[in-house]
């Protein structure tokens, strides 16, 4: 079973190493600005990458998603990414 883990603040952000920041291509953002909010300006998201590997992550402001978790990938790598 693969964990989840999430972005929930900024401060979470100084305390976590492996944060990774993609920013989305034009299909990524109009899916986003599609769905609602999970808070002011970001979503929590599940974001399942080709492989079928799964990880958790915050998109902000529609465009930009952060990821915490030691794998590297590309926006190519995406195939689907959805509200938790």
């Amino acid at each position: 079973m693969s964990s989840i883990y999430l972005v929930t603040s900024y401060e979470d952000k100084r305390r976590r190493e492996e944060l990774m920041t993609v920013k989305l291509s034009d299909k990524w953002i109009d899916k986003m600005k599609s769905l609602p909010e999970s808070g002011m300006g970001y979503q929590n998201v599940k974001v399942k990458l080709n492989n079928g590997t799964i990880l958790g992550g915050v998109v902000r402001n529609s465009d930009s998603l952060d990821v915490i978790g030691d794998v590297l990938f590309g926006i190519s790598d995406i195939a689907d990414i959805n509200l938790l």
